[in-house]
């Protein structure tokens, strides 16, 4: 915490402690089940060599995941910082071992077992290919067993090389960059405390801003080394501080202005929408009304469901999708159908299986990882 003196010198920029009641902000649980689906949609659009604007377009739905994880790092960073002070050591390997405990196990099982699977996936990618020729993919990306791709994977810093960044059957290229987001997170935590918020957010996007042209020019086939997309996780963080200054409205305004100004900035106009809609959910008082039945609906059991299964949906999905999409395309009564209905075969048959097996993955590995790590962290 800051001294009276300097929160008396900076009153529009040095934070100041006002507790947070709320543990949880459920309609948060229906926006992670919501992105998990979009991004079945959009790879089931696209292994049915269909297309519907905007839900073709997963990276949004990775772009609110992101999102998503900026608030709740932040978040939840308030929540602790009395009994876990970010000035403490102990603090930031304690954040590290919940974060490492709750992606790493099951991130490993499924690697392990998409490494074994990759031969059967190229084969039935090609064939596919044969038939829906705008499907193809360089089936090397699921036949790299050097072991340079394997550390790589292991050790997360596969997205900071771009010949391993997509090198394997899982979407797996944001779970790098959402790592790298964890290693970066309390430097970005102490940089918002002593340096402000707005000067750190303007400043680190202009470094990243230089940085990714460089990156792009450089052939990333996505945005998988941090600057890339730090401005998601920013906006996050931003919308966390909007929520803890609301009852000092300047600092409000200033927070949600910078992520407003991030989402203007990626030109997408569903970003910007994303940041609309959680504002207004993070202050139904106000603007929120009319979104009271958006906010009930996100936080509804089945909400709820969709978001513990959407971690391991997201990393198993394409492993389910894959030998499905091969099967169906065997039949020429599927390939002559219009494209729609390829497309709600796919994700019907996908959606099914998919989270069936989450949710055994879910209770058997996802959730006793989360255990292991609350486990290190209270014998500290």
């Amino acid at each position: 915490m800051t001294n009276n003196a300097r929160v008396t010198r900076t009153p529009l920029l040095e934070p100041q402690t006002i507790p947070i009641k709320e543990d949880r902000l459920p309609f948060l649980d229906g926006l992670r089940g919501l992105a998990a689906v979009w991004v079945i949609i959009a790879h089931s659009l696209d292994l049915s060599s269909h297309d519907i604007k905007y839900l073709s377009r997963g990276d949004i739905a990775v772009d609110l995941f992101m999102i998503l994880s900026g608030f709740l790092m932040a978040y939840h960073y308030y929540l602790r910082e009395d009994r876990e002070p970010w000035g403490a050591p102990k603090t930031w390997f304690k954040f590290y071992v919940r974060r490492f405990f709750r992606i790493a196990p099951l991130y490993y099982f499924l690697l392990v077992a998409f490494f074994a699977w990759g031969p059967a996936m190229a084969q039935w990618r090609l064939q596919l290919a044969e038939i829906f020729p705008e499907t193809y993919t360089d089936p090397f990306r699921f036949l790299d067993y050097s072991w340079q791709n394997i550390l790589a994977h292991f050790t997360f810093v596969y997205g900071l090389f771009k010949s391993y960044a997509v090198r394997t059957t899982m979407p797996d290229w944001s779970i790098t960059l959402e790592m790298q987001f964890y290693w970066a997170f309390p430097f970005l935590m102490l940089l918002f405390r002593r340096y402000y918020f707005v000067v750190s957010t303007i400043g680190l996007y202009f470094v990243c801003h230089k940085i990714n042209a460089f990156l792009y020019h450089d052939g990333y086939q996505k945005p998988t080394v941090l600057p890339m997309g730090l401005h998601f996780f920013l906006m996050g963080m931003l919308l966390a501080l909007f929520n803890r200054y609301r009852s000092d409205r300047l600092k409000a305004v200033i927070a949600l202005g910078l992520a407003f100004w991030l989402a203007w900035l990626t030109q997408e106009r569903f970003v910007l929408l994303i940041v609309v809609v959680m504002t207004a959910l993070l202050n139904p008082s106000t603007i929120g009304k009319p979104l009271a039945g958006v906010s009930k609906m996100l936080s509804s059991r089945l909400a709820t469901w969709l978001a513990d299964m959407s971690y391991p949906a997201y990393l198993l999905h394409m492993g389910v999708m894959m030998p499905l999409a091969y099967g169906c395309s065997r039949y020429q009564m599927f390939n002559s159908l219009p494209g729609i209905l390829r497309f709600l075969i796919l994700f019907a048959l996908t959606t099914t299986v998919t989270y069936l097996f989450s949710a055994f993955l879910h209770e058997r590995i996802e959730k006793r990882g989360i255990i292991w790590g609350k486990r290190i962290v209270e014998g500290l």
